[in-house]
């Protein structure tokens, strides 16, 4: 199988900057993605009640998918997974449960401005501003995958 895509890995500090040129209340989901290797459909339908109460644990168990402008939740094929969050990020994973995400079990931990999904339509302008802004117009979100497998 042959791609025309150039799989981008990150370095830390490019990480933290592409993250800090997201939007306040979007920088974890960068961090989130890249650190714990999620697609953007898992990230996107985390829940409070997916993040354990240290913010050690994720579990992993369903995805967003979206036709015609409509997003719907769907379950995962498999039964899903527990992602270990690595340490260094759990303040900032608590720190943003605390001032961005519902206080309720069901609340989106990347909820779009009417508190539903973040469609990737939503998502995708700020990424763009952000990617260019480091000097990465080619990055995709799905390339943050790869920084979470390099540092295993």
């Amino acid at each position: 199988m042959t791609t025309d895509h150039k799989r981008d890995v990150l370095t830390e500090s490019e990480l933290n900057k592409l993250a800090a040129a997201m939007p306040d209340r979007l920088r974890a989901s960068v961090i989130l993605s890249a650190w714990c290797g999620l697609r953007w459909a898992e990230t996107s339908e985390l829940r409070r009640k997916d993040v354990s109460e240290d913010a050690a644990l994720l579990k992993i168990g369903r995805a967003v998918t979206g036709h015609a402008g409509k997003s719907t939740a769907v379950l995962a094929k498999s039964p899903g997974r527990d992602v270990d969050v690595p340490a260094r990020i759990r303040p900032m994973l608590l720190a943003h449960m605390k001032s961005h995400v519902g206080s309720g079990a069901e609340a989106l931990l990347f909820p779009a401005d009417d508190g539903g999904w973040l469609r990737a339509d939503l998502y995708r302008p700020q990424w763009e501003a952000a990617r260019k802004g480091i000097g990465q117009s080619a990055l995709r979100v799905h390339d943050l995958r790869n920084f979470g497998a390099r540092s295993v």
